[in-house]
């Protein structure tokens, strides 16, 4: 076993504790699931515009010809798509 092992995060150089991560990080991946900490704002916001999305889909699905309503229907399902892709 290696001394002086730091945790794996390049920009952290705390002393290892466990799976590679420094004592906070590895807490983190405990608490959260990812060694970043908690869910950041970007995240949220993300996640408002798709409930915007999907509640934009079920305000104007028409299973009509085409019309404005379907090219709409397509645009926000391809926005949905794209943005759960990131």
């Amino acid at each position: 076993m290696q001394k002086n092992r730091k945790c794996s995060l390049w920009w952290c150089d705390r002393k290892h504790y466990a799976l590679g991560y420094c004592k906070a990080h590895w807490t983190a991946i405990r608490r959260f699931g990812t060694p970043y900490g908690k869910r950041t704002a970007m995240s949220d916001k993300m996640q408002s515009i798709i409930e915007d999305a999907r509640a934009l889909i079920e305000a104007v699905y028409y299973p009509i010809g085409d019309t404005r309503d379907d090219m709409l229907l397509r645009r926000a399902e391809k926005l949905i798509k794209n943005i759960e892709g990131s």
